[in-house]
């Protein structure tokens, strides 16, 4: 998924709990780093659907 700086995202997992947060916080990691933690999981759950929720200036314009 593409995003840029400006956008959120939202994730919500199947035991139904929702997180959103801001592209522009998440910290970039290196090729060899192991990734960035978005959202804690209970055991036994997962992440169900995540989407990119565009800015309103991107919406505006009219997208990328």
């Amino acid at each position: 998924m593409q995003v840029s700086g400006q956008d959120e995202l939202m994730m919500i997992t199947q035991e139904g709990r929702i997180s959103r947060l801001r592209v522009a916080e998440i910290r970039e990691v290196g090729r060899n780093a192991q990734g960035v933690k978005l959202q804690g999981l209970q055991e036994g759950d997962r992440v169900a659907a995540i989407t990119r929720l565009v800015s309103e200036e991107e919406e505006e314009s009219g997208g990328h």
